[in-house]
């Protein structure tokens, strides 16, 4: 099978965010055909050159374009449409795939894919990877007069594909209240433990001070000033270190803040290899957005490196990440419109190093028991996703004689 993958952020291990695609395809391309077509805007967030920029085996389809998280809003705009008309160019010089994923966001490129799996007359599979065009209107970032064809579109890229695979269960409730439920199916970002793993990994936290990590986008939805005011609230403590890595938006706020505050340390964009060694370091993992209603539904890829790195989290959001975390006792809650009671949640939970132990504990047992393997193992969604493809192209998979891994397609009756 020939998989086409139109993701406009492409990037791999050696970049600080995610590399969540990057995994899949190299997953499926021990099976299967799989062509990448997607931006250049990543390759500047490169921090290391030990991983090839694509899975060996993918071929690439890259197109120029700059985008950061700085951007203003009409900036990204144009680079939203530069993508996805670009995109569309590229693609008319390919060879038809079995199956296109298109992945949101933004929704112009999920366009650009439907588009060319009409022209190409074949299925394609929508990746909800967050709430669009939900998530830029609440953020105030979409002109009014678009927000009534936003709408239109998201719906009509919804009815047109075969298969909608939406990044929590909030986002797959969502899309199926407007009427797609009998065609989307619930995914999630996922990690990968193994870089997490370390036989230290208690050991590795018993440090003089604790170590409050905030790892991620310093955007606008991220909750950055509610964290820098939590710093400056507590910087009468001698008994903490708040560790920011990331940039974005409040990059220049993050710094100065740093500069002034003895207990705060900005170490910016590091690699994920690196990346994981202050995960697996921190005391409590702070996973915080702004009290938006729209970004309870989010799928935060720092929950699962801390959960896999046992390391317990302070979530702002009130959605199914929230019930998550309290229902399995592998954080906290607290509510990001109240900054005072946030910093107190956290002074309050400096002063309990043994509940922190115990509920990063659990999380490190959360993300490794099987029947959570759905939620953090990326090799399962890889299959999970091969699954979809072979339903929605028609083909059924079968196991190889020698009982491994290895699917041979067969042509369903």
């Amino acid at each position: 099978m020939h998989i086409a993958v139109l993701y406009q952020y492409g990037h791999n291990p050696d970049c600080p965010a995610a590399s969540r695609h990057w995994r899949l395809m190299e997953e499926w391309s021990k099976r299967h055909e799989v062509t990448l077509i997607t931006s250049t805007s990543m390759r500047h967030t490169r921090r290391m050159y030990r991983t090839p920029w694509v899975p060996s085996g993918v071929r690439l389809v890259e197109i120029p374009l700059e985008y950061t998280n700085a951007m203003s809003v009409s900036e990204r705009l144009v680079a939203f449409a530069r993508f996805a008309t670009s995109a569309l160019r590229a693609m008319r010089h390919m060879e038809a795939p079995d199956v296109l994923l298109a992945s949101s966001t933004p929704l112009t490129a999920v366009w650009a894919g439907a588009v060319m799996a009409r022209r190409w007359k074949i299925p394609w599979v929508f990746e909800a990877r967050d709430l669009w065009p939900e998530f830029p209107i609440q953020m105030n970032a979409v002109p009014s007069l678009l927000k009534g064809p936003l709408h239109g579109l998201a719906r009509t890229l919804y009815s047109r594909a075969d298969r909608v695979m939406a990044l929590s269960p909030d986002m797959a409730s969502h899309i199926g209240d407007l009427g797609f439920g009998d065609k989307t199916e619930t995914t999630y970002g996922g990690t990968e433990a193994s870089r997490f793993e370390r036989p230290e990994i208690h050991d590795i936290k018993q440090t003089s001070k604790s170590t409050l990590l905030y790892a991620g986008t310093l955007g606008r939805a991220n909750a950055i000033p509610l964290l820098l005011e939590a710093a400056e609230r507590l910087s009468h403590r001698s008994d903490h270190e708040f560790v920011f890595l990331g940039d974005g938006y409040y990059r220049e706020q993050v710094q100065e803040a740093a500069d002034r505050l003895q207990n705060l340390r900005f170490l910016g964009t590091l690699p994920l290899e690196q990346t994981a060694y202050w995960f697996r370091r921190a005391d409590l993992s702070l996973v915080t957005f702004e009290p938006i209603p729209v970004l309870a539904s989010n799928s935060p890829s720092k929950i699962y490196d801390s959960f896999a790195s046992g390391t317990p989290v302070l979530v702002t959001n009130s959605g199914w990440t929230r019930d998550l975390v309290e229902e399995n006792g592998l954080g906290w809650y607290s509510s990001p419109g109240d900054s005072a009671g946030f910093s107190q949640r956290i002074g309050s939970l400096i002063d309990r190093p043994l509940a922190l132990q115990a509920a990063g504990t659990r999380a490190y047992r959360f993300a490794r028991d099987p029947e959570n393997a759905l939620m953090f193992d990326r090799d399962e969604q890889a299959r999970q996703y091969e699954r979809v493809f072979f339903e929605v192209t028609g083909e059924t998979a079968a196991i190889s004689e020698d009982g491994s891994r290895r699917f041979e397609q067969l042509r369903a009756a």
